[in-house]
C-alpha cells in the first residue's frame, strides 16, 4: 500500500506505490545520461509521477528531459569554470555573485516547523538592478540544490519568502522570470510547498498579471501577499518556529530602513556581536554556515550563497595564515560605522550608498 503525501495546508494525496514506481523505473532505464544515483531516487521519481498526476509515460518523459537538462547545464558550468569541474549542480558557485558581492540576495535562512528550507530574498539588498535569465539562473540552480541538501526528515519541498522591498523597474522581466519558472516546473516539480509575499510596491499587479500567467493553477494557490507587517508575521506564524519568525519579521523591517543599515546591505558577512544576522537564523548558522570552510569536493556539503561561502573561506585562510584555532571573522560589519575589515573591494563598493 503506497503512503499518503500531504500536500502543504491541504487533503492527502496518495503517493505511487512500488509497482508503479517499477514500471516507471523499467521506462527510464537505459537513460542516455550521467546521473548520480540521489536524482533517481524513489523520492524523486514520486515527485514526478505526482506532477504528471500519475501518468507514467508523463512521468518517464519529463524525468527524461530533466536528466538531458541536468547533464546539459552541468557541462555548461564546466565550460564557465576556470579550474577543475564539478560533478554536482550542487557544487557550482554563481559567478556573478563572485564578481559583484551581493549581485543575487536569494539565499536559504533557515527552515519551517517541518524542516523544509526557506529560502529569502529582498530586492533591496541586491546590488544589481537588472537581472536577466542567464544570471538568474547561475544563482537559483545552486541555490535549490543545495537547499534539497538540508531537507530535514521527510522534507521533500522549500519555501519561498519574496520581499518585493526595493523592487524596481530593473526587477520587473516577465522574460526572465518565465525561465525561471519553466525551470522550476519542468525540473525541480513538486518543491515549492509555499511562497510568502510582503511588500509588494504600487503597480505591481501588472507585473503579477503577467508572471502568473505562467504558472498553473496547483501553483498560484500556494503564493500568498501579505499587505501589511502584522498580516506578515500571522502567516509566518502557521508554518514558523518562534526563533524562524521573529528572524523574518526582523530582516525585512531592517531592509526597509532608509537607508539600509550597512550590516543588512552586506548580508552575506558576520553581523556585530549580539546584533541581527542577515544570514539566517541563528540554528541554520550554526549548523550549516558556521562550519563551512570550502576546499572540498564532497559532493554532499552544503555550500551556502557564493559571498557567505568566499566569507567564511578567506575566514579560514586567515586563520591559517595567523596559526590560530580561533579568530574573530574577518568579514565583520561595523554596527555604528558600517566599517568592513577583511572584505574585498567588491564588497566593500557593494554596500556604499545606491
Amino acid at each position: 500500500m503506497s503512503a499518503p503525501y500531504f500536500e502543504d495546508g491541504g487533503a492527502a494525496v496518495e503517493s505511487p506505490g512500488p509497482d508503479t514506481l517499477a514500471e516507471l523505473r523499467k521506462q527510464i532505464d537505459g537513460v542516455a545520461y550521467p546521473l548520480d544515483d540521489s536524482f533517481l531516487s524513489d523520492q524523486t521519481l514520486q515527485r514526478y509521477l505526482r506532477a504528471r498526476d500519475g501518468n507514467v509515460k508523463a512521468a518517464a518523459k519529463m524525468l527524461t528531459a530533466s536528466a538531458k537538462w541536468r547533464c546539459d547545464t552541468l557541462a555548461e558550468l564546466n565550460k564557465e569554470r576556470k579550474g577543475g569541474s564539478v560533478t554536482r549542480l550542487s557544487m557550482a558557485r554563481c559567478r556573478f555573485c563572485t564578481a559583484q558581492a551581493g549581485y543575487h540576495p536569494m539565499r536559504q535562512v533557515g527552515f519551517d516547523i517541518d524542516g523544509r528550507p526557506i529560502l529569502y530574498i529582498s530586492f533591496a539588498q541586491a546590488t544589481n538592478y537588472w537581472f536577466k535569465s542567464a544570471d538568474a539562473q547561475a544563482h537559483l540552480i545552486p541555490i535549490l540544490e543545495n537547499a534539497e541538501l538540508t531537507m530535514k526528515g521527510s522534507a521533500e519541498q522549500f519555501v519561498w519568502v519574496i520581499d518585493y522591498t526595493g523592487f524596481g523597474l530593473g526587477s520587473c522581466n516577465p522574460v526572465q522570470a518565465s525561465v525561471s519558472i519553466r525551470t522550476l516546473q519542468n525540473h525541480y516539480p513538486e518543491r515549492l510547498a509555499r511562497a510568502l509575499c510582503i511588500n509588494a510596491p504600487w503597480g505591481f499587479s501588472g507585473f503579477w498579471s503577467a508572471v502568473s500567467s505562467f504558472l498553473d493553477e496547483k501553483t498560484k494557490k500556494k503564493v500568498t501577499f501579505c499587505s501589511s507587517d502584522a498580516a506578515f508575521r500571522d502567516e509566518c506564524v502557521k508554518f514558523c518556529t518562534a526563533e524562524m519568525v521573529e528572524w523574518l519579521c526582523t530582516e525585512q523591517t531592517l531592509n526597509k530602513q532608509s537607508p539600509m543599515p550597512p550590516s543588512q546591505k552586506a548580508f552575506w558577512c558576520p553581523p556585530p556581536e549580539s546584533a541581527h544576522d542577515p544570514r539566517g537564523q541563528e540554528t541554520f548558522i550554526k549548523e550549516f554556515v558556521e562550519p563551512y570552510r570550502g576546499g572540498t569536493e564532497d559532493p554532499t556539503l552544503f555550500h551556502p550563497h557564493a559571498n557567505i561561502a568566499e566569507t567564511a573561506e578567506r575566514a579560514a585562510a586567515e586563520a591559517g595564515r595567523a596559526g590560530a584555532a580561533l579568530v574573530p571573522a574577518v568579514d565583520s560589519v561595523g554596527a555604528e560605522t558600517g566599517d568592513m575589515s577583511g572584505a574585498s573591494a567588491t564588497a566593500a563598493a557593494a554596500v556604499a550608498p545606491q
